[in-house]
């Protein structure tokens, strides 16, 4: 055979190849058609040996990008979900439970005007790290995250116990309540604690005749305005059935319903009147229940599938509006992702692929922030959406360096994910010092903690590309994942196999032209399965299938 048609056959080798790599599915889009004509062009113009380094190159880069399209293609067909699962219908279409949710949870369609009281806690479990005027900000940011809510007055109040009936001692409720009744403007109060027992919320609404509101109701009507998956949507409307339940009256005697134009006495005072509504609240919890099951099995699905496409999973955790967003948007170059500044920007799970230094493909998880003093039963909803991050190849702790509480914000982080991943992931989560720009003052930004740490700007992409390396080191120094290189023969099959089942870093020609030098990520079960698998074919191309890391 002579050096052209050796050429030529080698030519016709690749752009089998390359046909065979790009999924069907896929083909049609029109950046990878465009890419895949030109291949073509340059294929029919080749006649030299010297050009085959000109155009592995450019069919490297186009899998690359169509690893990368395939991706976040597959990303948008599991977030889309089916359509079939109208839960908003389901959701919906049961009035008298809307009708409970009105009574017990008395939120207006208009807004509220809000007089905030910021217990300060003492001693005991309610007793928060945080210093007390971080904890008044965050209580403000809390009520301004719900539409129309306004804070209209404000005020810092000391309780040794935030258990009893009128939650503050004698003198400072008496002021409270003169305070309360002489401001016209105010339509609702909010005591930021955990949860207020039924006790305590009967009384202090007897007592101020307008709404009371604890830290439950306000993140759950935080929640319920923003989520947009199937799953946090049954999260949410599960998490309201023991706060209604709590809220239901005693055996001996009804409750109290307050209202924008005033109080009143809601439902019945007989044990059959209440033990209706029991029951109901009963078949209502099995029925959500048995829904989110279903779209649990559907999601555990999509996961098993997601890991099966071996491209490893980043998740990005964090205090919420510490900018994790925004660090997976400076990570991803991803321009449909818009930060927003506010509490619980984000409270549903989104993945977004992006490509590290090594051209290895990979998926940042986004998830909801963490919140200090979040009520236990919440924890559930809560929880729910850091699954992800619990299989997660490696784990990010994102952290707004800037805010004066950043130490307490890092320990209620470490504290919440400490009982759901396991020691040696939470060992090596890296930890991103954000928003260093805002630094009053600047501390050294090439210091190291005692775990891994970067200092980033999001905004201007300082730090970015050091934390791009590390998450790299991360997935492959602590997870399964290795990359090595093969020698390949032109005309052996293992070049498709290696593009569907690992990630093709690069692949150039060696010495002789007559084999590729692929470097791939892998994880060490496909390299068993690709060794075990290609046994045959390495006997016949020996050269072809040196692992030359070795």
């Amino acid at each position: 055979m002579t050096l052209q048609q050796c050429t030529t056959c080698r030519f016709a080798s690749f752009r089998h190849m390359f046909k065979v790599a790009l999924r069907p599915d896929f083909i049609y889009d029109h950046r990878l058609q465009r890419q895949y004509s030109q291949l073509n062009t340059l294929l029919r113009k080749c006649n030299k040996t010297s050009q085959l380094p000109a155009f592995v190159s450019r069919l490297s880069s186009t899998l690359k990008y169509s690893r990368l399209f395939c991706t976040n293609s597959y990303l948008e067909e599991m977030l889309e979900g089916h359509p079939d699962e109208n839960i908003e219908e389901l959701l919906r279409r049961d009035e008298k439970y809307q009708e409970y949710v009105r009574e017990y949870f008395s939120i207006p369609n208009t807004g509220q005007r809000v007089f905030l009281i910021q217990p300060n806690v003492k001693r005991g479990p309610q007793r928060s790290l945080s210093s007390i005027t971080s904890q008044l900000e965050e209580s403000v940011a809390l009520i301004q995250t719900l539409p129309n809510w306004k804070v209209v007055g404000k005020k810092i109040v000391a309780t040794k116990s935030p258990d009893s009936k009128p939650v503050f001692g004698k003198g400072n409720f008496a002021a409270l309540t003169s305070e309360i009744h002489n401001c016209p403007a105010v339509t609702a109060i909010f005591i930021s604690l955990n949860m207020l027992n039924t006790l305590q919320w009967t009384y202090l609404q007897n007592v101020w005749k307008i709404p009371v509101y604890d830290r439950y109701n306000i993140v759950l009507q935080i929640f319920k305005e923003y989520a947009k998956t199937k799953e946090v949507k049954l999260q949410v409307a599960l998490a309201e059935i023991p706060y209604i339940r709590s809220r239901l009256p005693s055996v001996h005697g009804g409750s109290l319903s307050i209202t924008a134009g005033g109080t009143k006495h809601t439902g019945g005072t007989t044990p059959m009147y209440l033990e209706q509504r029991f029951k109901y609240l009963q078949d209502w919890e099995l029925k959500l229940k048995k829904a989110l099951k279903k779209v649990r099995k559907q999601r555990a699905i999509v996961r098993q599938n997601r890991l099966k496409k071996q491209i490893p999973i980043v998740a990005v955790v964090g205090y919420t509006n510490a900018g994790k967003t925004s660090i997976i948007k400076a990570l991803t170059a991803d321009a449909k992702l818009q930060p927003v500044d506010q509490l619980f920007a984000t409270l549903d799970v989104t993945a977004h692929a992006g490509v590290l230094p090594n051209h290895m493909t990979v998926i940042y998880i986004d998830t909801v922030g963490f919140i200090s003093n979040i009520p236990t039963t919440l924890i559930e909803a809560f929880a729910a959406t850091l699954e992800d991050a619990v299989i997660a190849d490696v784990v990010i702790h994102v952290r707004d360096i800037s805010h004066e509480d950043t130490t307490a914000q890092s320990m209620n982080v470490y504290n919440t994910l400490k009982g759901m991943i396991n020691p040696q992931k939470l060992e090596n989560m890296i930890e991103v010092k954000n928003k260093v720009d805002l630094l009053l003052c600047r501390e050294n930004l090439e210091s190291q903690s005692e775990r891994k740490c970067i200092y980033t700007n999001a905004s201007s992409g300082v730090g970015v590309g050091k934390l791009k390396h590390c998450i790299q080191e991360a997935i492959l120094n602590n997870s399964n994942w290795k990359q090595r290189k093969f020698r390949i023969n032109m005309g052996s099959s293992l070049f498709q196999w290696l593009q569907q089942e690992a990630s093709i870093v690069s692949a150039v020609p060696d010495a002789t032209k007559e084999n590729l030098i692929v470097t791939v990520v892998i994880t060490d079960s496909t390299y068993h399965r690709f060794k075990a698998e290609f046994k045959k074919q390495r006997k016949k191309y020996l050269q072809a299938t040196i692992d030359v890391t070795a």
